[in-house]
Order: C-alpha cells, then structure tokens, then sequence
C-alpha cells in the first residue's frame, strides 16, 4: 500500500513520538520502504510488554481510532466492567449460556493466548497492530484459532538486537529471518508469499556469512523449532521454503 505525503509524515512522527516516549518496540518486516509503502495492508509494532499501554495513547494522540481489539485477560476484564449487568445475568440464570458468553468473550479475536494483547487502529489508510508480544498461529488442528507465545528470549532477542534504519527500529538480520520463517510456516500455513521468499533469501545470505550472525540465528531456529531446527535450515541453505512446513509435519520428533 502506497501512502500520501500525509500520510508518511503521520508515520514519521509515530514513529519519532514513539521513540521520545521511551517506548521500546521493532517493526518485524515490510519496514524497507517506511513511510511511503508497505507491502501489505497494515503496519506491525511489536511493543514491549510493559510499553504497551503507553504506545497504544503516542497513537491515540495522533488520531489513530482503536477497534475491538483486546484479546486475553485484559481484554476479557475490560468487557465485563463494560456489561457486568449481562454477565451477571447469565450466571445467575443459565450456566450454559454463561459459560459460552465467557468463551465467545475470550475468544473474541480467535485467541486463547492469556498473556497476548494486539490493538489495532487507523487513520486514514494508515492501519497499526500493535500487539505486546510475539505469537504464531498454532501447528495444531483446532476449531478455534491459538496463538502461540514463542520463547522470551525469542523476543528478548529481537529487541536488545534490533537496529535503526531511517528512525525505524528494526529487526537484526537473524531475528528477521528467523521471524519470516515463523510467519511463513505458521500464518501462511507453508504457502511463503513471495515478498517472503525474496526476503529470506536475502537475508539468508547476510545471515550464514557472518560467523556471530549464524550462531545467533542457529539458536534462534532451536528455541522456535526445537529439534527439527536442522530441517529448517537445511531448507534455508538450499533456498527451498514450498515443502519446508511438510517436511517438518513428517519430522519424527517436531
């Protein structure tokens, strides 16, 4: 998506107010041609937990208007000091209908991830989704749809090695790889886009370079993949991503 000359000075000064508020946060990917364009049709922040609720009034204060967005225990907090009548109600008089008012309430944006937050907000054509930690779609077969936290020092990882490129916080080489990976197997379901192939495989090259930057991006593979982190960077060398979520579905131990 193309923005207007407005639009990009909107985001530069997000992402300036952003920075002077000492909020903590990385923008994954799609970051290469801020603020002009975007591959896709929103913006993602990851936001440092405690920064959350700050990040989300810097955006607020420059008219980004919130959706419903909340997700997880706040999110379900904040829904019954809204309607504490209705609630009340259903519990007193029909368990079963209590029971999937708190469901559907949970699951309001197909998560069941307690400790995840997103918040999603626009102005104009310019779409934010912050959410306060780093989740993949679950590998696992479900009517509902779980987001699954990766390891802490996954994130811990992407923030203390993120860098500045334009004013822009931005993911190192080996956390972005190891991130675009994530999405492609997880949120594409193995189908990587080839915005993603393109990128991967650019910075594969960076990645499997440099000594440091290999090492780093070896342990990031083993904390999200576990033992089968050896086929996805088989896969990786070769530069073949259409049959790494197969491969790693008949992986023994994954």
């Amino acid at each position: 998506m193309d923005f207007s000359r407005a639009e990009a000075e909107l985001l530069d000064r997000l992402f300036a107010d952003l920075v002077d508020s000492d909020v903590t946060f990385v923008v994954p990917r799609g970051y290469r041609d801020l603020p002009h364009s975007v591959p896709g049709s929103d913006i993602d922040v990851y936001v440092i937990d405690d920064d959350f609720e700050e990040a989300v009034r810097v955006a607020e204060r420059l008219g980004f208007g919130s959706s419903d967005s909340s997700a997880g225990v706040r999110g379900l907090v904040e829904k019954v000091a809204a309607n504490p009548g209705r609630a009340t109600e259903l519990l007193l008089s029909d368990r079963t209908k209590a029971l999937r008012f708190a469901f559907e309430t949970l699951t309001d944006t197909e998560t069941v991830q307690t400790e995840y937050e997103e918040w999603k907000g626009s102005n104009g054509n310019v779409a934010l989704h912050l959410t306060n930690h780093v989740v993949y779609e679950s590998p696992m077969q479900s009517d509902v749809r779980q987001m699954i936290r990766v390891d802490p020092a996954v994130e811990e990882s992407l923030f203390r090695h993120r860098r500045f490129v334009d004013g822009i916080p931005v993911p190192s080489e080996p956390d972005e790889l190891a991130h675009l990976l994530c999405r492609g197997v997880f949120s594409y379901e193995g189908e990587f886009p080839p915005y993603y192939e393109r990128r991967c495989r650019e910075l594969s090259e960076t990645v499997l370079s440099s000594p440091e930057m290999e090492k780093r991006f070896e342990r990031l593979l083993s904390l999200l993949f576990f033992d089968a982190d050896r086929v996805v960077r088989d896969h990786v060398e070769r530069d073949s991503y259409d049959q790494l979520k197969s491969d790693l579905v008949s992986f023994a131990d994954y």
